[in-house]
């Protein structure tokens, strides 16, 4: 059977499966959200020169007990998913592995998103054992660009990473684990998606996903421009996706960007941030996935997240939200589902 793409764990048209989650929201009854996301730390290995998350570095981690604590409260609340990644490289935790596997004993499902440096045995037999899903942040072909572009002076650790990618690669081959090479469009990397793809399906992966830098309205990345050749890039892809096979697909997002791949936020208001619950490393909850370290979009301490849910104050919060401050909207596609759905411009009750 043909996969159709428009079906994917990387389209957004999976909104379109949780109208109880959009009438909670258009009524002002947030249920619980769908899913949470959990930063481990703010420490990071990298120096990633797009990272959208520079502004809030620092070695602050979240104690395993703390952890498990969000955990099992988060499952009686009845989400159905966490996903670590965030604010900082989820793999530096020194009890990661356990935290995945504790996490899958309770009922969740669990996604990874890591830069891949640190996917040692434990680590691999722990995703591949317990995860839904593991992106690995490559974000390049060739090791001299991605020791540019993540500021490494130390060549070896892209060979550390590769080696990582292959082990996890593999043993996903053998599980139900959607293994994925992440790439992150930015200047520096734009010729060379049809390497990387390429490396991608070599080494095992089971996706390649591509999508461009988000850096408009984030504070650490306020001084930068992006020149993309588009055209080249449309060409890599399609390249990308003629190596493709039952085995092996090929994913890009552009839908939250204009021609020049310039930032489009095609919604009038912010709705959708009631989808996912954010507990991030500095111990604060925060309004959404794109508002991490941002003082004005804090909502409260993470363990009082369960409380503060759906009351006037977090309301209050998601209607001040002025979207000429946001960055690209991660979930912008939501935004736009939630709004038709509002005005009912599809006469949903008709087949």
């Amino acid at each position: 059977m043909t996969l159709n793409k428009q079906y994917s764990s990387f389209s957004q048209t999976k909104g379109l499966l949780w109208r109880e989650w959009f009438d909670g929201i258009i009524s002002g009854k947030l249920l619980p959200p769908v899913g949470t996301v959990i930063d481990l730390t703010n420490a990071c290995n990298l120096g990633c020169s797009w990272c959208n998350s520079r502004h809030f570095r620092s070695k602050e981690m979240l104690e395993t007990d703390a952890v498990k604590s969000l955990v099992d409260r988060i499952a009686d609340w009845g989400c159905l998913s966490v996903c670590y990644a965030g604010g900082g490289e989820p793999t530096l935790h020194p009890d990661f592995a356990e935290i995945v596997e504790y996490s899958a004993k309770q009922g969740l499902e669990v996604g990874i998103s890591t830069n891949g440096t640190m996917l040692i045995s434990e680590i691999v037999d722990s995703l591949v054992k317990y995860a839904r899903f593991c992106g690995v942040s490559v974000d390049a072909g060739h090791g001299s660009t991605w020791c540019k572009i993540k500021h490494v002076a130390r060549s070896e650790l892209w060979i550390d990473l590769i080696h990582g990618c292959g082990n996890l690669a593999q043993a996903a081959r053998k599980t139900s684990v959607d293994s994925t090479y992440k790439f992150m469009v930015v200047p520096e990397n734009q010729a060379e998606i049809n390497v990387a793809c390429r490396n991608a399906k070599v080494m095992g992966f089971k996706s390649f996903f591509v999508r461009p830098a988000a850096f408009e309205g984030v504070p650490s990345l306020a001084d930068r421009t992006a020149e993309y050749n588009v055209q080249l890039i449309q060409q890599q892809i399609r390249d990308c996706e003629s190596v493709e096979d039952a085995g092996f697909r090929v994913y890009s997002s552009f839908g939250r960007v204009g021609r020049q791949y310039e930032r489009i936020n095609d919604f009038d208001v912010c709705r959708a941030s009631p989808l996912v619950g954010v507990f991030c490393a500095d111990g604060y909850a925060y309004l959404c996935i794109d508002s991490r370290g941002r003082p004005e979009r804090r909502l409260c301490r993470n363990e009082d997240l369960f409380k503060y849910w759906g009351s006037e104050e977090h309301l209050k919060k998601i209607s001040e939200v002025d979207l000429k401050d946001c960055p690209r909207c991660a979930f912008s596609h939501y935004q736009q589902q939630i709004q038709a759905y509002k005005n009912d411009f599809c006469f949903w009750k008709f087949p």
